[in-house]
């Protein structure tokens, strides 16, 4: 799709340096967001990272192409480009996501399985599909970016559902933070987990009106 937005930018009046510059700008703004994009992802779990993501890529997909239709050869077009379409992939931890699906023994048949069909179908094919869109107006491409995303919230919300139902399983490698950030952790939990003992577990409160046996 980096490809295909070079090519649309120089067929619609912007210079071929300029339509470059714009897609390795995206390409260094997807990477240089990766780091604090993982620490969203370990902080409130796959499955709500890619939530956001999908509602990102749904705000921020037909509104920025819109903008960039109408003057594709302007810093507009250029910072459409080269920046704001690629926030979204802040939330990018669809990897995560799709190996935990899968349990340790087939994780690696199943993810590799379905990735590479995904990819090679949908991402495969987004450059023909965005030229394809065209077809149907000049904010097409905007429209399919921004569907992406709605099917992406669809399907995560589905996933939820079934699960809360029963019907589904879908972490296989740590189920929390997953929906939200993880519950504390006592320190003294942590202690004894990282020694490799039995958590102790919450301290109940001696009853009201009384003290301690240690402190009488």
């Amino acid at each position: 799709a980096g490809l295909w937005c070079v090519s649309f930018l120089t067929a619609h009046g912007m210079s071929p340096s300029m339509a470059l510059s714009a897609s390795l700008l995206a390409k260094a703004v997807s990477g240089i967001i990766v780091v604090p994009g993982g620490w969203i992802c370990d902080q409130l779990g796959a499955g709500t990272t890619v939530l956001a993501g999908g509602v990102a890529s749904m705000a921020v997909g037909l509104p920025t192409w819109i903008a960039i239709s109408v003057a594709p050869e302007s810093m507009v077009a250029f910072w459409g480009v080269g920046v704001v379409l690629s926030l979204p992939n802040l939330f990018l931890c669809h990897h995560l996501f799709c190996a935990e699906l899968f349990p340790t023994s087939s994780r690696g048949l199943g993810l590799g399985i379905s990735w590479n069909i995904g990819m090679g179908v949908l991402g495969g094919f987004g450059g023909f599909a965005a030229q394809a869109s065209l077809q149907l107006g000049s904010t097409g491409p905007g429209w399919l970016i921004s569907g992406s995303g709605f099917v992406t919230v669809v399907t995560v919300l589905w996933a939820r559902r079934l699960e809360r139902q029963g019907l589904l399983r879908l972490t296989h490698i740590r189920s929390a933070p997953y929906w939200g950030p993880a519950p504390p952790t006592p320190a003294a939990d942590r202690l004894a987990a990282k020694e490799g003992l039995p958590a102790a577990g919450p301290v109940a409160a001696p009853p009201c009106g009384r003290l301690p046996v240690e402190a009488v």
